[in-house]
């Protein structure tokens, strides 16, 4: 990556829900400024603090709920992928139409199409 560059980068859902960023790479290499900010005293090690909390209830409750919810979504993102292919899922024009004109407008150097605030 060089200053100037634009990096596009695409994320895709489980759902077949996609976005796209695209960011230039700016010329800044150095902090903006120093801070003299300290972390408060900790009389615990790290593996204390740890231990402290693993594998606790709550952890493993999360823990199952997060390997349920991956599973739920690895068939469902090929599934969905299917309906796509044959034309049964088709994506929302408003959500496409939106990205590529952001997209368009992030290359062009003019504001975007939508105010950052939303």
């Amino acid at each position: 990556m060089q200053p100037g560059h634009l990096l596009l980068t695409p994320a895709f859902g489980g759902g077949l829900t996609y976005c796209a960023h695209v960011i230039r790479w700016g010329d800044r290499v150095t902090p903006l400024d120093v801070s003299d900010a300290e972390l408060p005293p900790c009389e615990r090690t790290a593996l204390e603090i740890v231990q402290k909390v693993w594998p606790g209830p709550k952890f493993l409750s999360n823990f199952a709920n997060a390997m349920t919810n991956g599973a739920a979504q690895a068939v469902a993102a090929p599934w969905n992928l299917g309906r796509f292919v044959v034309g049964a899922l088709r994506p929302s024009p408003g959500i496409q139409r939106g990205a590529e004109l952001f997209a368009r407008a992030v290359i062009a150097g003019t504001p975007p199409p939508v105010p950052p605030e939303e």
